[in-house]
């Protein structure tokens, strides 16, 4: 057959090994709580989000979901409510992968969810928690050492009531099966929360960091599908969730930067919820 995508993927598979280290060293900066290197030149950072790493480094604060506390904790309850046996789920528990070095701290939901653990994990989790020494860091929460791609190998299966991930699936070698290793390890009813930029990717010809990928959306018959794609491989994703009868409800929408007032501009995001079947 066709042997396109599996080249696809191996070229992925390199590029994310090569790009490691810049990935790294993003982090190092932005975290460093001096402002110049050892040479005394300035480090070239946002200071903006440079605050934002100190503030999760000082105080274990961090802002690691578009979606305000209470509608986290909200979609939490909703995903349990229809449970005939409650107590077989377990404790509720967010899986925020693709994290980064920013592990966030529990959620503080009320009755009569409670308290709501956030576990973080990531891919290059090892190398974080050897930054946090080079740095002298000692942060409240860490990450998991764990890729998308194998999530069903560091957790059990219907283990988290969300899996939650933000401007990373675009990083990874392979993000169909980082979505199916997101439904693996989500339990039946709870969703799988995709938040990424718009063709992100393109923008630096995927030779920027981590950035491999791109994705977009485009109405199909009336409904907006999600797509991954760059130059050698497109992927109608919405269509492949629905063959392969892995989720019940999927849900893509475009909006602006979260991040930003202005609304009036393009849509710079796309928003995807994709619920497993109960």
């Amino acid at each position: 057959g066709d042997g396109a995508p599996y080249r696809a993927l191996a070229r992925a598979t390199l590029r994310w090994a090569r790009k490691q280290n810049s990935e790294i060293g993003f982090w190092h900066i932005l975290l460093n709580p001096s402002k110049v290197d050892a040479e005394g030149k300035k480090f070239e950072r946002n200071e903006e989000d440079a605050r934002t790493a100190r503030l999760w480094a000082d105080t274990g604060y961090v802002k690691w979901s578009w979606e305000e506390d209470e509608e986290m904790c909200s979609l939490v309850a909703r995903s349990r409510s229809s449970s005939a046996s409650p107590q077989i789920l377990g404790a509720p528990r967010i899986l925020n992968t693709g994290s980064g070095p920013l592990a966030p701290a529990p959620l503080n939901c009320g009755e009569p969810l409670g308290t709501v653990r956030v576990v973080a994990a990531d891919g290059l989790a090892r190398l974080y928690l050897r930054l946090y020494d080079v740095l002298a860091l000692q942060p409240q929460n860490l990450p998991a050492q764990c890729p998308v791609e194998e999530l069903r190998s560091c957790f059990p299966r219907d283990h988290f009531d969300i899996s939650h991930m933000r401007n990373a699936l675009d990083h990874t070698m392979d993000p169909l099966e980082g979505i199916r290793q997101m439904l693996e390890v989500t339990r039946p009813g709870g969703w799988v929360l995709l938040r990424h930029a718009r063709n992100e990717g393109s923008a630096g010809m995927f030779q920027v960091g981590l950035h491999q990928w791109s994705f977009d959306a485009t109405q199909i018959e009336g409904e907006l599908h999600f797509y991954i794609w760059n130059p050698a491989l497109r992927v109608d994703v919405t269509s492949w969730l629905r063959k392969t009868g892995i989720a019940a409800v999927i849900r893509t929408e475009l909006r602006s930067h979260p991040g930003k007032i202005d609304t009036e501009e393009d849509p710079e995001y796309i928003f995807v919820d994709i619920q497993k079947p109960r």
